[in-house]
């Protein structure tokens, strides 16, 4: 199975001036859809009105907002000289640099093809009114417009910051009678007050991450969401808005829970509530999103979910 919520994040991209998916179609739905045809074949049990009731929850789902910055060519071409440093921008559009990318990586196993998607991660508080850290940085030596388009012909960075613990909540719907359809997803982000609060936070954050001065030798231009975007809450949740995207974290459309809750579909061993030799194990189960990313989490609900399976077997 596979579940509906994940982050949202701001990417937040820097030029600076030193040479500086389709998601799977998720199978709670599905599984939904089947139960309804076997209700209106006759067969009505409580237990299968009670999934077929809950099991559509899009659960929580954290963004990216996507800030830019450049610089001229003139000034980056200083500073590339000075610091003898570049972003993987300039070496994509190279052929050499391309080339020697292929080359590192065949004898050396080393360079940008071994490189995990972001290269520095950071966790923070968007406030001082947040008691613990509410967002997590994904920093990139890159740029682009979107995933799958080429990188910029400019050198820039890529800073993304998440919401760890968003508070809206989407929806996903069967599009047909067709299990095999994929269903119909809105994840419904930014909904609330409070995510729209930490979205603009998160940009402010990092405006004052690039003022730093440790950054300035590299004189960094913000593009998106831009100079001309004001640092009022109103303004910045608009701009994150405008260039969110996925993070890709789905979860939460079978959460786990008693029988006693409305909102549960499955137990504490991953059974479907009263519907017997059924159980969900992936991160659909999970009531909320974890604060970070959710591959690990995972994976420790399919290693016990088939450890109950075997149990319950014998």
């Amino acid at each position: 199975m596979r579940a509906i919520a994940g982050f949202l994040c701001i990417s937040l991209v820097y030029v600076s001036i030193c040479n500086s998916q389709n998601p799977a179609v998720p199978a709670a739905p599905q599984m939904k859809r089947l139960l309804f045809l076997g209700e209106e074949k006759g067969y009505r049990h409580e237990a299968v009105s009670h999934a077929m009731a809950t099991i559509e929850r899009l659960g929580r789902e954290n963004r990216l907002w996507t800030t830019t910055i450049r610089t001229d060519t003139e000034v980056l071409t200083k500073n590339k000289l000075e610091y003898n440093a570049k972003t993987l921008n300039e070496t994509y559009h190279s052929v050499l640099g391309r080339a020697w990318m292929g080359i590192d990586y065949l004898l050396r196993r080393r360079g940008p093809l071994t490189m995990a998607p972001s290269q520095l991660g950071i966790f923070m508080r968007s406030s001082s009114a947040q008691q613990r850290a509410n967002i997590e940085f994904h920093v990139q030596p890159l740029s682009l417009d979107k995933f799958g388009d080429p990188l910029h012909r400019y050198p820039a960075i890529t800073l993304s910051a998440c919401n760890l613990r968003p508070t809206s909540r989407g929806t996903v719907r069967l599009r047909s009678a067709d299990p095999k359809a994929p269903p119909l997803i809105a994840p419904n982000y930014l909904a609330t007050a409070q995510d729209r609060a930490v979205a603009a936070d998160a940009i402010r954050c990092t405006r004052r991450i690039m003022a730093q001065s440790a950054m300035q030798a590299f004189a960094p231009e913000e593009f998106l969401p831009g100079p001309k975007v004001g640092d009022d809450t109103e303004s910045l949740a608009a701009a994150a808005g405008d260039i969110g995207t996925t993070i890709f974290h789905p979860v939460g459309t079978a959460k786990m829970g008693l029988a006693t809750d409305t909102e549960a579909v499955v137990d504490a061993r991953l059974k479907v509530h009263g519907i017997d030799r059924l159980r969900v194990v992936d991160a659909s189960i999970m009531p909320t999103i974890t604060s970070g990313n959710t591959n690990t989490p995972t994976a420790m609900i399919a290693e016990n979910g088939a450890r109950m399976i075997l149990e319950d077997f014998r």
